[in-house]
């Protein structure tokens, strides 16, 4: 115990110094000659502002301008911009421009060695073995599961309607939608049978939720863990049980690519078929991987990956959906208007893309409530950024490009981004889904891969299940504005609230609660019967 106790000391007194270094090393970097806000504290700077529902950063552009500086951890500087040239640079460079080593960390903890923590060429070989499970073929086939999942939601949401017996019932639709997404990525992903809608003690879908319950929201000590290595090596309830449920996810994991890899070297010739659509994820994955390029560790490492990228953000991003529809009654009665003219219930991915206004609605909810708000990014050497816009740092001097060091961080703001005046105009944090009618030309300039959003980021880093989640919002938006009017109760407010991934949503007054949604369903006349 002694031993361990020194061990302790040492391990805390050498990270005290090389934060300490760390710290006088930030005071000298580029950042640091920009103005911006001040720090809220000397430990957090502005991160719990930055985290804080409150539109707070249009009052720094405002002031500040386009780039400027904030303070992060132990008021060290970070540059913070929704210039877009500057931001398309950082984007389309990914060598050179990393994400942080304590986002890495964090990534690592939950995913292993998967697609979202690795960088350089590992990630440019992963990428390129993953590409084609994420084919647009590949969704196509995907599509009936999401119409199915869809469906048994919209039955069980039937169910404790008329059980109330006057039509209408107040349901979470964050902890419904949540399950299902996990159902989804499960049977899509590896042929994997979560049943999160019926029944919720599946060892995986539990084990996944405890490490969620761990890394969605903002917790100071988790967040000092990175930092302070030793506080993860703490006796924690919280440690212990990360520590658990990671233990389940890769056994689990494991058993599951033995058996894909089995069923893949029993497969002939004759018995295979080019049609991906009807193979999960992980199976086209271990096709794709028949030289071994990924080590079994990386394939282990994309499950977790697949799960949560897949489930918390795409279920996050539907539930925003069906906010944005109950706080806008009249788009609600348009789309269904579009929806009840289409002729069945299980409409194909061609089908669901033809439906014009369900495309705007699905577009304008992700431009105003984007799942992940924030991301960052870090040069491994120094470099030169350019700008459309000129910045006048504290001395007076003008730059029209900004030196960093290697090491600076940089915080792009998605949401900011999608919802910038100057891009969408002056009723820029107004959902509508017409504007689609008509986007801007200024529009054009933003790095994308969809819609001219930075919802799914741009570059070789961009959000590679992008077409999946898309897919999967319209499937649900479409069966469920179909059976039910979705409204919210007026005297409710809420917001977004930045975990350490997603932003999710909270009742104000009823934070104790956690994430929830809770949006009133009236069964439409003609579901009735």
């Amino acid at each position: 115990m002694a031993d361990y106790d020194i061990r302790l000391v040492s391990a805390a007194a050498v990270t005290v110094l090389a934060l300490y270094r760390l710290v006088k090393w930030s005071r000298q970097s580029g950042p640091v000659m920009l103005p911006g806000p001040p720090a809220d504290t000397f430990l957090w700077g502005s991160l719990q502002t930055i985290r804080d529902p409150k539109d707070i950063v249009p009052q720094w552009t405002k002031k500040y301008g386009k780039t400027f500086a904030v303070t992060g951890f132990l008021s060290m500087k970070r540059l913070y911009t929704l210039d877009l040239r500057a931001i398309a640079h950082v984007l389309s460079h990914p060598a050179e421009f990393h994400k942080p080593w304590q986002s890495r960390i964090g990534l690592t903890a939950i995913t292993g060695p998967g697609l979202v923590a690795v960088e350089g060429d590992v990630h440019k070989r992963q990428r390129k073995i993953l590409n084609p499970v994420f084919s647009q073929a590949q969704i196509r086939g995907f599509t009936p599961l999401f119409v199915r999942k869809a469906q048994e939601l919209k039955d069980l949401w039937k169910a404790e309607v008329i059980s109330t017996g006057d039509g209408s019932q107040t349901i979470d639709v964050l902890g419904w939608l949540s399950r299902a997404t996990l159902d989804i990525i499960g049977e899509a992903g590896f042929g994997y049978q979560f049943n999160a809608l019926v029944d919720e003690s599946n060892e995986l879908s539990v084990a996944f939720n405890k490490i969620f319950d761990v890394v969605s929201s903002f917790n100071p000590l988790e967040f000092l863990q990175i930092w302070v290595p030793v506080v993860g090596k703490m006796p924690t309830k919280r440690n212990k049980e990360f520590e658990e449920s990671t233990g389940v996810l890769r056994r689990v994991g494991m058993g599951l690519i033995e058996e894909k890899t089995r069923e893949a070297a029993k497969a002939t010739p004759e018995k295979q078929t080019d049609t991906p659509t009807s193979r999960d994820l992980l199976s086209v994955l271990i096709k794709s991987n028949a030289d071994n390029s990924l080590s079994e560790e990386e394939v282990l490492a994309q499950i977790a990956t697949f799960i949560a990228a897949g489930h918390e953000t795409t279920s996050t991003a539907m539930t925003w959906a069906l906010y944005a529809l109950a706080s806008s009654p009249e788009v609600q009665a348009k789309l269904r208007a579009e929806l009840t003219a289409f002729p069945n219930d299980n409409p194909t991915m061609e089908e669901l893309n033809g439906l014009q206004y369900l495309d705007w609605v699905v577009r304008e909810s992700l431009r105003v409530y984007s799942p992940v708000e924030i991301t960052s990014r870090q040069p491994i050497k120094d470099e030169v950024v350019p700008l459309s816009e000129p910045v006048t740092d504290l001395d007076g001097k003008v730059h029209t490009e900004l030196h960093l060091r290697s090491g600076d961080v940089v915080f792009i703001h998605i949401r900011e981004i999608n919802m910038s005046p100057d891009i969408w105009g002056e009723d820029a944090r107004i959902f509508r889904p017409e504007r689609w009618e008509s986007p801007p030309a200024d529009a054009n300039a933003v790095p994308s891969v969809y819609a001219n959003l930075m919802t799914f980021l741009s570059g070789p880093r961009a959000c590679i299940g992008w077409r999946m989640a898309i897919a999967e919002m319209k499937a649900f938006i479409f069966t469920m504005v179909r059976t039910f009017d979705i409204q919210i109760d007026p005297k409710l407010v809420i917001v977004g609230k930045l975990g350490r991934v997603v932003t999710r949503p909270v009742v104000v007054g009823e934070e104790a609660k956690g994430n929830q949604m809770p949006l009133k369903l009236t069964l439409l006349q003609q579901h009735k019967a």
